[in-house]
């Protein structure tokens, strides 16, 4: 049997003064929640209400061996990621948020039914869905501005677009839910100042809810 004490912890986390990790150190330096950037293009993060972050598991086959059973594993897989985006109805806007989503869609992969286009047929390839979708990043920040750690999501794909149901008996806000499937996702730790990602205006609003 091992033990974990406070050198080997603080060892394991690449602690690089190799000093006890205590805990009121831990607790003024929790990250909390709501401090994150999600980066979709197309989208302002302004809107961006929450986001599940990358989740993998590992299947594995069970073989019969000498009247027991044993465990192999078989393949790794990673869980799909799924957003909510509010919705913001405004003259300057270009477009709302779901015809943007959907326009990701109409642009080379999908076309209705009765607006096709002889000379001019959507492929719904993965190509297709990828290139009109770009990148999704995922930034976890601290109050500082400083980004903690990020996800990238490779070769990201819409997997499903949802708009929350409308009810007389509620005043909530209405969203759009979007569930995105991915190749595999890559962890990073960074300590870059988030203004450096996103736009002045966007970075101004961030700032003034997130670092405050």
């Amino acid at each position: 049997m091992s033990f974990i004490n406070e050198k080997t912890l603080a060892s394991f986390i690449g602690n690089s003064l190799n000093t006890p990790l205590r805990p009121e150190y831990a607790f003024k330096k929790a990250q909390q929640s709501f401090r994150f950037i999600l980066q979709v293009s197309a989208l302002d993060v302004a809107f961006i209400q929450d986001v599940k972050r990358p989740a993998l598991s590992i299947d594995y086959k069970e073989y019969d061996y000498l009247g027991y059973q044993t465990k192999f594993p078989h393949k790794l897989k990673w869980e799909a990621v799924s957003f909510n985006v509010i919705e913001s109805y405004d003259e300057r806007m270009l477009g709302t948020v779901l015809s943007n989503l959907l326009q990701k869609f109409k642009t080379s992969a999908y076309e209705y039914p009765n607006s096709l286009n002889q000379t001019n047929f959507k492929n719904l390839s993965k190509k297709n869905l990828t290139d009109n979708f770009g990148s999704i990043i995922i930034r976890t920040i601290n109050p500082d501005g400083e980004e903690i750690d990020s996800w990238k999501l490779w070769n990201p794909m819409i997997s499903k677009i949802t708009p929350s149901a409308l009810k007389y008996s509620e005043d909530t806000l209405t969203n759009i839910g979007v569930e995105v499937v991915y190749d595999w996702a890559e962890y990073n730790v960074g300590s870059n100042r988030i203004t450096s990602f996103i736009g002045d205006e966007a970075s101004g609003f961030v700032r003034r809810g997130l670092f405050g």
